[in-house]
């Protein structure tokens, strides 16, 4: 069951702290591989019965890889110590109507650091100044942490579909 959220962008409510990098058309990042690799353990594709599991646990990484080096896809990072400890991966919607969130993970050294937040407000910043103002993301159902991380961040429920 795949659920949508969306949000306003509203920078009153914006946690200004830390804040990410944002990367237009990003080379090939073994940091994001790295994270893409381990992250991704709630997925539609683990349950579709006519995909081998091998292949399933790979499609992220393989979504990842064909991002690099796109102009229309953006990457945002968060660093520590040089190292990325999380990325957002991000596509605009023709007319720069609203924006989507393809992906988004954190290493999992650094879960509860609030690097996803980082990633959610530094997107909302770069995203303010381009001039969009929604944005929208989809997750699993089963995917307990994923709804409390958006709707915690200010995402709210727009429909279901299975």
């Amino acid at each position: 069951m795949n659920i949508q959220f969306s949000k306003s962008i509203d920078l009153e409510h914006v946690y200004i702290g830390e804040i990410g990098e944002v990367i237009e058309a990003c080379p090939y990042e073994e940091d994001i591989i790295r994270i893409a690799e381990k992250a991704f353990s709630h997925s539609r594709f683990f349950n579709d019965p006519k995909l081998e599991q091998d292949k399933a646990k790979n499609i992220y990484v393989h979504w990842v890889k064909s991002a690099f080096n796109k102009p229309d896809k953006y990457f945002i990072v968060v660093k520590k110590n040089g190292i990325i400890v999380g990325f957002l991966l991000l596509s605009i919607a023709e007319k720069n109507i609203f924006s989507t969130i393809e992906l988004i993970a954190v290493d999992e050294n650094y879960r509860g650091q609030r690097v996803g937040k980082t990633l959610i407000h530094t997107m909302e910043f770069f995203l303010h100044d381009k001039g969009i103002a929604k944005i929208k993301v989809g997750t699993q159902l089963d995917n307990t942490s994923a709804l409390k991380f958006y709707t915690d961040n200010g995402f709210d429920y727009c429909h279901c579909n299975s």
